[in-house]
């Protein structure tokens, strides 16, 4: 049935109303999208700026109540492993009847309460001697006879890397299959020294690597010096090396190494597990890939 024309123009503008409609609401739904993303923004930003003043409030607060201006420790000399720090402290305010102490916490040793003493009642010293291969921590502790006030200050961290030898453990790879006598490897390692520029590091004197099976010792073999300009290495090649061993069982490889003057060393080379079905796969846990200890 043909529609009149009246009824068609009704119809026509009908729809483009509808359109128009749709297109409104669309623009309204994107000006309101726009306007929640201002919103969270200017939310975010006020957020950030309060937390921003609170965090000065808080640090401006937490430095006015420190009990210390300055502090500071400065190496002095080392001798057989351990080495004198010279502490030196000033505090905020002090009054002369007033004692000042650092109450040291080194290693295993029990906390030491150490006095410090002044020429001028603003800087305060005291020595400290501690071992190059321990962590101490510091407070600051003043005693008016009454009562004690303590702050934390800093931790001296452990030195011997200063003095000893820089050495590298690497594994220089090879083949190794598993059968009915164990682990049958041809594998090469060296321990190298990086010689330093000023030319005082110590020098290595003799290098032992040591195979463990399931944490027990069952080989040690002296490995062989070669030097160069830039580095010296102590080195060791196997060739069908058998190590007996069965599905489960672990095996670490480490070199020990000592110095002429008096460090001692353990260097981590390889490590592997003999997974079900004879693979050779991860290193035994809390096993570390060359880490260096030093003693």
């Amino acid at each position: 049935m043909k529609l009149p024309k009246w009824a068609a123009a009704v119809l026509i503008a009908s729809l483009l109303l509808n359109a128009k409609t749709a297109l409104d609401l669309m623009a309204m739904k994107n000006q309101i999208q726009s306007l929640q993303n201002n919103v969270n923004s200017i939310s975010h930003s006020v957020q950030n700026t309060v937390s921003s003043s609170m965090y000065r409030i808080d640090e401006m607060l937490e430095k006015e109540a420190r009990l210390v201006n300055e502090f500071e420790y400065e190496y002095m000399e080392h001798k057989d492993k351990r080495v004198d720090y010279l502490l030196s402290i000033k505090p905020k305010v002090y009054n002369q009847d007033e004692k000042l102490f650092f109450l040291l916490k080194a290693g295993k040793d029990s906390p030491q309460l150490i006095p410090a003493e002044t020429a001028d009642g603003v800087t305060f010293t005291a020595k400290v001697n501690l071992s190059i291969f321990d962590t101490a921590d510091l407070d600051l502790v003043i005693d008016d006879g009454k009562s004690k006030k303590t702050e934390k200050l800093e931790s001296i961290y452990p030195i011997a890397e200063k003095f000893a030898a820089q050495i590298e453990a690497r594994p220089l790879g090879g083949s190794m299959r598993f059968g009915s006598e164990g682990i049958v490897m041809s594998h090469g390692f060296e321990l190298v020294q990086h010689f330093r520029s000023e030319g005082n590091a110590p020098a290595l004197k003799e290098a032992v690597l040591n195979i463990e099976l399931n944490s027990n010792l069952i080989d040690t073999i002296p490995m062989e010096w070669k030097d160069s300009p830039e580095y010296g290495r102590y080195h060791i090649m196997f060739s069908n090396y058998k190590i007996p061993c069965k599905v489960g069982d672990s095996i670490v490889i480490y070199a020990t190494a000592k110095d002429d003057r008096g460090f001692n060393y353990k260097c981590h080379m390889d490590g592997w597990t003999v997974e079900e079905g004879g693979r050779i796969g991860r290193a035994p846990d809390n096993f570390e890939y060359g880490k260096v200890e030093i003693y």
